[in-house]
């Protein structure tokens, strides 16, 4: 997706994302209570994990309980189309279930629940493998470890969708940028009104109709940074403006989303109202799709892009003074004042003009 292309491009905020129904409800919330580990259930080699949702209730709870001939053993999930590990269990983690040094016999059980899994990407219902592998000696160096590998699958539910914005998705620029945005005073080397941004943009997001959900995960520390300083001067339940977002329908229409921190204000239907919610405790980004999707099977186009205040000035400036789309991120302003000095850069440029002599109020300073 390209942000000059004829329908308009889509910003969902960095990280991180998920699509989820159940029953006409988001199936997102997870569960308060702390789970009972005592009914969970076992996982082995092959074993599938029904109506997956990404949640951390007993009804999600599972276990895995193995005999090794080592007392210091690992266990990692890994998502294997990227080779990425998202959790490591280590001995620490693990609880003792046998101990016969004499004859080299340990067993160690590992709990967890759907919420551990829950950042691996996987499309709304998608099977999904996971790689659960087992390290027989964490003591060992990596190149002499020896390792045994399970296979389980994630039976994703529908109208969830899950990203990621690790190593392998944030080298992608196709999909995730991370950059820097602001101005330069060029005569005097300054750099003025700098913005660490990560923006995500993805195209044909699966989805199942109205109450699905998207999420991304920020796992990238540099996307970590841009996505808690969009939030820092904003309360819980205030439209986060810093970070923009936005969804395409399949009749073409660009729906500028709402970002919302931690909980969503009262006057937002947490079912019909398209909206995202940022959580700033597990760095994700949920945009949910609210009646607008109705009966639709995929999101046309999503983006996210966090911690720039000049791209919503400038989207403006675009719509209302030169009545065209351009192209987000390969605009590049030159500002030059009788030869004394010259301003540079991308949206910022645009943001400290408007600074200097003044701007519209933007779009952004008015109620959803």
């Amino acid at each position: 997706m390209t942000l000059n292309r004829k329908h308009a491009a889509v910003f969902l905020a960095v990280l991180g994302t998920t699509l989820l129904i159940a029953g006409g409800m988001s199936v997102l919330a997870q569960s308060s209570d702390s789970p009972d580990y005592t009914q969970a259930t076992q996982l082995t080699d092959g074993d599938n994990m029904t109506q997956f949702n990404g949640s951390d209730g007993t009804g999600s709870a599972y276990y895995l309980n193995r005999t090794w001939e080592s007392s210091s053993p690992e266990i990692r999930a890994i998502d294997p189309e990227t080779g990425e590990v998202h959790v490591t269990w280590t001995k620490s983690d693990l609880s003792e279930t046998v101990n016969d040094s004499t004859n080299n016999t340990w067993a160690y059980r590992a709990n967890f629940t759907e919420s551990h899994l829950a950042d691996i990407p996987m499309d709304s219902g998608e099977n999904k493998n996971v790689t659960l592998q087992m390290v027989h000696d964490a003591t060992k160096s990596a190149e002499n470890e020896t390792v045994t590998n399970w296979t389980v699958t994630a039976e994703n539910v529908e109208g969830r969708t899950t990203y990621r914005i690790g190593p392998t998705v944030a080298a992608n620029d196709e999909i995730v940028t991370l950059d820097t945005d602001g101005f330069t005073i060029e005569t005097f080397n300054l750099s003025l009104m700098q913005d660490d941004y990560a923006q995500f943009e993805q195209e044909n997001v699966p989805i199942n109709g109205s109450g699905s959900d998207v999420i991304i995960h920020y796992a990238n520390e540099t996307s970590v940074n841009a996505l808690e300083q969009s939030t820092t001067d904003y309360d819980s339940g205030e439209w986060v403006k810093r970070t923009l977002v936005e969804a395409e329908t399949s009749d073409g229409e660009s729906i500028r989303v709402p970002a919302y921190k931690n909980e969503l204000p009262d006057d937002v239907d947490a079912q019909s109202d398209t909206y995202a919610l940022i959580d700033t405790s597990d760095n994700t980004i949920r945009t949910h799709a609210g009646d607008e999707f109705e009966d639709d099977t995929e999101i046309e186009a999503v983006g996210v892009r966090a911690n720039d205040d000049a791209l919503a000035y400038l989207q403006f400036y675009q719509s209302k003074f030169f009545g065209l789309s351009l192209g987000l991120e390969s605009l590049n302003f030159t500002f030059d004042f009788g030869g004394l000095m010259s301003l540079t850069g991308g949206t910022g440029a645009l943001l400290g003009s408007a600074v200097l002599f003044g701007r519209p109020e933007s779009p952004f300073d008015e109620a959803s």
